[in-house]
């Protein structure tokens, strides 16, 4: 057992992780897993937007660094632009001082980019899209056209306000949706259509406020019905309607909680070998979270298609042999890396694309064999990198993801509160930074009043698009747009009395935490050939005392069948 620099738990570093750090010739890490992936989550803004000016064109834009940061920013055309080359910022390796002091210096003169994207068509408010076509709002959306206020979409098509979806159109307010068309407000749902207030389903159609519905149709609060009989009751829950709407959630989250809603202890599917949660068509992929198309993975989370890997957050698409990484889409062979797509080889680099044969760089686009960006030929590159991973060692800086200090954003503004909340004494007190500008939104500008409202998505007038709105809950201001009404209006859909930022946030609360329990099955049905409780014991994010019933995978088969 090992114990973390950081929190002072204990950890194991099993033969499985010793075997990956030798492999790729790597010391084994200070902190603990949750610890490393906190100081990963610290490096990624997502959601806090701030207007600034582009410190190339002088335009007004928007960007994920708020005007007090000491940061050179350009809008994405800018950056993207062959205008500028990051070569030119190229500075000497000092051997006498720290290599992560040397790297802030080229942090603070090399241009960021005010938005994460690439390749993406009419959606400029969306960070961290590849591919994105017509969206808004988003956050990780790859090959995605129509998507509003989402997060986490692949290859999706007209979707509001969900995550983790893949390949599915017209879904709202869903989650870990597959291959799916029409999923209103489900939880995990794949092959399946028209359904509205369900979790657990699979290959289910025209279902409402169901669970465990597996290759059924017409499913009406989990009693079968005929077509008939469904349309005629789903009349009666006209969910344009807000006030149904909101009686429709009310059951929801009691059904949720229903003794007789049986919960199979993890949504792995399809993945031999695994543990942890969300994980699909993987194969020996450990304490992972929200994975597909995994091989040979340990404590990896939100990835995509990926192999060999340990301890990397939103990599995907072809990737192979990272450590320590944060978003480096189709990069390979590389290790304690943020935000770098399309690459091989890199080390210690942020934000640099297309490029190969990189150690301690920034904001490089199409280069090779480069050290704190300055060039090198291949027999130099290699000789400088050997020996700099030696004073590195000596100083204590080799082996592990940028420091906490590194981060370009205040940690407030960043992911980790989400899943790992601290005020701002101990966001502080762990080398954290803390941003007393974090957007706030806003406030006191309201010309519709939530009461005043239409009731039903029909009466909304084409106008509403002018109103100022405001939350319910936190009492933010926000506006429909265009682009959104239209989706409302097509979906019959009422309109939101909370703001994106809050609708997030409710998301959020629905998904159990990254965490795994040691327990045991809940079943006691007779049915299932056990005398009296399943004994079968397994690792599970639904914590003992929660008030679901949770099933090993054998009972919840048999409760399905």
């Amino acid at each position: 057992m090992k114990q973390c620099k950081q929190c002072g738990s204990q950890f194991d570093t099993l033969k499985r992780d010793r075997e990956f750090y030798q492999k790729i010739h790597v010391p084994e890490p200070t902190l603990c897993p949750d610890c490393r992936q906190q100081r990963r989550l610290a490096w990624r803004n997502e959601r806090m937007l701030y207007p600034r000016t582009c410190d190339k064109c002088k335009k007004n834009i928007i960007s994920i660094y708020s005007t007090d940061k000491p940061f050179v920013v350009y809008c994405s055309s800018c950056w993207w632009a062959d205008a500028w080359s990051g070569i030119d910022y190229g500075q000497e390796i000092d051997f006498s001082r720290s290599f992560f002091e040397q790297f802030r210096e080229l942090q603070l003169r090399v241009p960021r980019i005010a938005l994460y994207g690439k390749n993406n068509e009419n959606s400029e408010y969306t960070n961290h899209t590849d591919h994105a076509k017509n969206s808004y709002m988003c956050v990780d959306v790859g090959f995605g056209e129509n998507i509003l206020y989402s997060q986490w979409i692949i290859r999706g098509r007209d979707c509001a306000d969900c995550y983790g979806v893949t390949e599915s159109e017209k879904s709202y307010f869903s989650q870990f949706i597959d291959k799916s068309y029409a999923c209103i407000y489900c939880y995990e749902a794949g092959k399946s259509t028209n359904c509205f207030f369900c979790t657990h389903v699979n290959d289910a159609v025209n279902c409402f406020l169901s669970s465990n519905v597996w290759h059924k149709q017409y499913v009406f609060m989990n009693e079968r019905v005929s077509e008939d009989e469904y349309k005629r009751r789903m009349k009666e829950w006209d969910l344009g309607s807000y006030t149904t709407w909101c009686k429709a959630v009310e059951a929801y989250r009691a059904m949720i909680v229903d003794p007789k809603t049986a919960h199979k202890y993890t949504q792995n599917f399809s993945s031999p070998d695994s543990t942890g949660d969300m994980i699909g068509h993987s194969k020996s992929c450990k304490k992972c979270f929200f994975m597909s198309r995994g091989e040979d993975c340990s404590y990896c989370y939100e990835c995509i298609d990926i192999k060999d890997s340990f301890d990397t957050y939103e990599s995907g698409f072809a990737c192979e042999l990272q450590y320590e990484t944060h978003a480096c889409n189709r990069t390979s062979f590389s290790q304690f890396c943020s935000v770098c797509y399309d690459g091989s080889f890199l080390s210690y680099c942020d934000l640099c694309h297309n490029s190969n044969n990189l150690f301690g760089c920034v904001g490089l686009k199409k280069n090779e064999f480069c050290i704190l960006n300055k060039q090198y030929s291949q027999q130099e590159y290699e000789s400088l990198k050997e020996k700099l991973i030696e004073h590195m060692k000596q100083t204590g800086e080799y082996g592990e993801f940028f420091p906490a200090s590194l981060s370009p954003f205040g940690y407030n503004e960043t992911v980790a509160p989400y899943h790992y909340p601290l005020t701002a004494e101990e966001t502080l007190t762990k080398g954290f930074h803390w941003s007393d500008s974090a957007s706030a939104g806003s406030f006191g500008k309201t010309t519709l009043l939530p009461d005043n409202i239409p009731d039903h998505i029909k009466d909304a007038p084409d106008d509403m698009v002018k109103e100022i709105l405001e939350c319910v809950e936190c009492k933010k201001n926000y506006k429909i747009i265009k682009q959104e009404l239209a989706f409302y209006k097509q979906m019959n859909l009422p309109l939101p009395r909370r703001c994106p930022d809050c609708r997030f946030r409710w998301r959020m609360s629905l998904r159990n935490p990254r965490k795994l329990y040691a327990r045991q099955c809940m079943c006691e049905l007779t049915a299932h050939e056990h005398g009296g409780r399943c004994t079968q014991e397994f690792e599970t994010t639904y914590s003992p005392g929660r008030p679901e019933t949770v099933f090993c995978e054998s009972c919840y088969q048999k409760e399905i069948a």
